[in-house]
Formats: C-alpha cells, structure tokens, sequence
C-alpha cells in the first residue's frame, strides 16, 4: 500500500517493512476516516496539536482486502509503539438504501472490524 505522511513523504510499504519513527512520545487521540481504496487518519495530542496527518492508498488491493487490512494495522502498530493511544475515533459508516449486502459493505465492514480491534491493541 501507498503511505503518505504529512503529503510529504510518501512510499510504499508492506508488513514486515521499515516504519519512521512518530515524531512524538505519550498520550494521542487518533480520528480516522476509513475507505475501501483509500484511508486518512490524523494523529493528534490530548490539547489539539496536529502531530501527523497520514494516508492509506490500496488500489491494488482491491481483490485482496484482508492484506490490506493486515498492512496498515502492522503500519499502525510500529509507527505508534512509543505513543499510547487515548482515544481512537473512527467516522460513521455512511450506507445506502439496498446496499447492506453489497460487497462494498463488507470491504468496508471488514475494514472497520480490523480498526476496531487496532485501537485494543494500540
């Protein structure tokens, strides 16, 4: 998958490969807005400072969501191993009229699930 942080940095990363380091040590809030191809989460302090705004580009995920899945969460878990993480807010699923049972539901579903259990283990 494609990192961008900061849209400064951007480059590919795969689980097992090397994370920068977070530029800050202690207590962060993260709010994160999930998407099956595309992800951005911003990483803050308790008091509002901005500390990294991070993207997830997966296209070529597209067939393959559990790697992706597994790939961010992997990211997440190495880029934040020095901060501890207060809140971890996630936006609200926006679902259409007849499209509960649709595959893009249960990418997005999966997704959320995978988020979810990143912020117990964070």
């Amino acid at each position: 998958m494609q990192v961008l942080v900061n849209t400064t940095l951007s480059f590919e990363y795969h689980a097992g490969d090397n994370v920068p380091q977070c530029p800050f040590r202690g207590d962060v809030i993260i709010a994160t807005d999930p998407g099956k191809t595309n992800m951005a989460m911003t990483i803050g302090t308790p008091t509002g400072e901005v500390l990294a705004i991070l993207q997830f580009r997966a296209p070529g995920y597209s067939n393959n969501n559990s790697t992706y899945c597994h790939d961010f969460k992997e990211f997440l878990t190495a880029y934040l191993k020095d901060c501890r993480v207060t809140v971890f807010a996630i936006e609200a699923a926006i679902s259409k009229e007849g499209m509960n049972f649709h595959r893009s539901s249960m990418v997005l579903t999966e997704i959320r699930a995978n988020l979810i259990d990143l912020s117990y283990r964070l």
